[in-house]
């Protein structure tokens, strides 16, 4: 069920959908922000005995600030009712600190293990296959995600203090990958706007249709002259066998009588 957008007919039907679109990612990345500390925890199995407590307790509060301010302005743009044109910033900066929460793994956690390096960008990778359906509404915040979380990635890199240098391959592996997924979300993203754009305009032809019947409805039931509504209806041999009908043609039987 779509959120109902009182709208004018002026205004414009694709800007509505996007609306719409809007309302639908807040709601769902509201959601989807809410199991992150499952991710967290599966990073923290991953690197316990590997990576130093100090590295690890460093990623996962700063992460845990990050995420506990994502999700308090995510709750305050749905207390007063998410508007695309007043809080589109809001989204994007939430999703530019998540991104770059999750790429700061690559710095802080990375280097340590070769094997745990590759298990890592495979969790990094994951975290961006399963953000994008979250997005599909609002593919900019998409973008702005994937972008932080390669530039905290990169950045990490090359600052990473751990006694093995990060790969390359990897990390050419996961920006190949995240390249590919942003590509391929674009025109996916239209097409679900698109469709959220033709419901709508099929509601409101349904609303139209029903509005045209109760119209016409009305005006058979009304009479021409009087404009008062009238009491019977037509069966469908096409006589009407009520009150009104005996009363109409007594009278005229009587003025028929009394003429002659």
């Amino acid at each position: 069920m779509l959120n109902r957008i009182d709208a004018s007919p002026a205004q414009d039907a694709a800007e509505i959908a996007r609306q719409v679109g809007f309302v639908q990612c807040v709601a769902t990345l509201q959601r989807t922000l809410s199991t992150t500390p499952a991710g967290w925890a599966l990073v923290a199995w991953m690197c316990w005995g590997i990576v130093p407590s100090s590295r690890l307790s460093l990623w996962l509060g700063g992460f845990a600030v990050v995420w506990a301010g994502g999700l308090w302005l995510l709750r305050g743009i749905a207390r007063r009712g998410p508007l695309k044109d007043r809080d589109a910033s809001v989204l994007l900066a939430v999703a530019a600190l998540d991104g770059a929460a999750w790429g700061s793994a690559v710095g802080l956690l990375m280097g340590f293990d070769r094997v745990l390096d590759a298990w890592l960008a495979a969790v990094l990778a994951g975290v961006s296959a399963v953000n994008a359906p979250v997005y599909i509404t609002f593919v900019r915040a998409y973008r702005v995600q994937v972008a932080a979380l390669w530039l905290a990635g990169m950045v990490g890199a090359l600052l990473s203090a751990g006694p093995h240098r990060v790969l390359p391959e990897g990390l050419l592996g996961l920006t190949l990958f995240l390249g590919l997924i942003v590509y391929y979300m674009n025109p996916i993203a239209q097409r679900v706007v698109e469709g959220i754009r033709l419901q709508l305009a099929n509601e409101q032809l349904a609303r139209q249709l029903r509005e045209a019947l109760t119209l016409v409805e009305h005006d058979a039931t009304t009479d021409v002259l009087t404009g008062s509504r009238s009491k019977c209806r037509a069966p469908p041999s096409g006589r009407c066998r009520c009150s009104c009908w005996t009363s109409t043609t007594s009278s005229a039987s009587t003025t028929y009588t009394a003429t002659a």
